[in-house]
């Protein structure tokens, strides 16, 4: 009676390499071996004369099938075989990605290993920050517009079509918009007199745009380009808050205080 060995075979993993040997005994050698049943997983070639079973696997899943190994005399035994092909556990890196700001070009490039490249990247989850793209080849990249906490998951897929994912979450954040003058004490003012005062931003992307949140001395306006202007009609003390946004919608304030001395009498 000629049996056919080993009983069960270790599994395969995608994209690696496999080879074991199947043996024959209580026959008369040499040995032939074949598939006579089922298949064997795509990529693994059984060898006719040795028995070696062999290859690279280039599917997953389960394979169940039959070998038949025939002595010199003609005299036969099978084997019935499963063999479990699995994925590799594809890793994505940076495990971590780092913040971006508004109006500001970000890059990053995104690596899988463990399976078999060249992976292709995709973001299967979730939403990138607006104005960032990921390209096949794993490389993030663009300039956000939009402030605010984002979550996405990124996949890689091998080209055996085995794939890994990671989730990321990243933070962008608006520029710290600096709002002048520096100092919050302007130049003072008098009641019937023209006055006039510009105010600056920095730090963002311009061009700005400025309002005032308080109102500001009655007889003065502040235009949108940030020029305090016009003849005071009222005398006094006045707190104001002047807002800068940037071309992104990312704002700064300052808040000034203006004396506005009393006209002289008559």
């Amino acid at each position: 009676m000629i049996t056919v060995k080993p009983v069960t075979l270790p599994d395969g993993i995608v994209g690696k390499n496999y080879n074991k040997k199947i043996n024959a005994v209580g026959g008369q050698g040499p040995y032939t071996f074949v598939v006579s049943q089922g298949a064997l997983p795509p990529g693994l070639t059984l060898d006719f004369d040795n028995g070696r079973l062999f290859g690279t696997p280039t599917a997953e899943g389960i394979f169940t099938f039959t070998i038949t190994a025939t002595d010199r005399n003609g005299c036969t035994g099978t084997r019935e075989l499963t063999l479990e092909i699995n994925c590799p556990e594809i890793t994505i890196k940076p495990f971590t990605l780092s913040n971006a700001t508004v109006g500001h070009p970000y890059s990053k490039v995104l690596v899988a290993s463990n399976g078999s490249g060249p992976y292709v990247f995709s973001v299967s989850q979730g939403a990138l920050p607006t104005g960032l793209m990921l390209s096949s080849a794993g490389v993030l990249s663009g300039t956000p517009t939009v402030e605010g906490q984002f979550n996405f998951t990124v996949v890689a897929t091998d080209i055996y079509g085995c794939s890994g994912t990671r989730d990321y979450s990243m933070f962008v954040k608006c520029s710290d918009i600096t709002v002048s003058p520096m100092n919050p004490t302007l130049s003072n003012g008098a009641e019937g007199h023209p006055y006039s005062k510009t105010f600056t931003a920095s730090g963002g992307i311009s061009s700005y745009t400025f309002v005032n949140i308080d109102p500001v001395p009655s007889g003065l306006s502040l235009s949108t380009s940030g020029v305090l202007s016009g003849t005071p009609t009222v005398n006094g003390s006045f707190y104001f808050t002047v807002r800068a946004t940037d071309s992104f919608g990312c704002i700064g304030e300052k808040r000034y205080f203006l004396y506005i001395s009393r006209a002289p009498q008559s």
